[in-house]
């Protein structure tokens, strides 16, 4: 939980704030995958971080942040200037910021032998909203178009579908690319 350099892109980065929740989906993924070797190495290790423009001391002040802010919200005064900054309940994006929102994400994997291969996904649409909305319609999609036999339990995308769900998500406006 730091920030850092990542020389394949050539940016600084700061941890994301969703990673905490994210690798656990992944790491179920890998768990309960029956195409494990196929999709895991041996040794994987997974994390996520944010491209902070500009120089390391962005990254290291963002990473700053994140690391107080559990403990500075455990005080009420705290928590009272917080209020001032963030969106009261029931308050989300603007229609405009929805649609015009977007992410991109650039997966990097590094092999034990340092190969290096990166892979970009992009959405259009706010990712807390629309963008989700759209994973999960390819994931029903895929459900109603292909019903199959899977084992119970609480399965992830990736664990339930494979690679098999790539073209339900490309339907949905997700794209690839190297």
């Amino acid at each position: 939980f730091r920030a850092r350099y990542l020389s394949e892109i050539k940016k600084w980065v700061a941890p994301f704030f969703m990673e905490p929740i994210n690798s656990k989906i992944v790491y179920r993924s890998r768990a309960l995958s029956a195409n494990s070797n196929k999709y895991f190495a041996e040794r994987f290790h997974y994390r996520e971080s944010i491209q902070v423009p500009g120089s390391p001391l962005g990254a290291w002040g963002l990473t700053s942040v994140l690391k107080l802010s559990p403990l500075l919200l455990k005080y009420k005064l705290a928590r009272l200037i917080a209020g001032y900054f963030m969106p009261s309940p029931g308050e989300g994006p603007s229609e405009e910021l929805i649609e015009n929102g977007y992410f991109r994400v650039n997966a990097i994997a590094r092999g034990v032998n340092n190969n290096v291969l990166q892979r970009h996904m992009t959405s259009q649409g706010d990712p807390g909203n629309k963008s989700t909305v759209k994973l999960l319609m390819a994931c029903a999609k895929k459900i109603l178009d292909e019903p199959q036999h899977q084992p119970g339990g609480l399965l992830t995308p990736a664990s339930a579908f494979g690679t098999e769900l790539l073209p339900y998500l490309e339907r949905e406006g997700v794209e690839w690319a190297d």
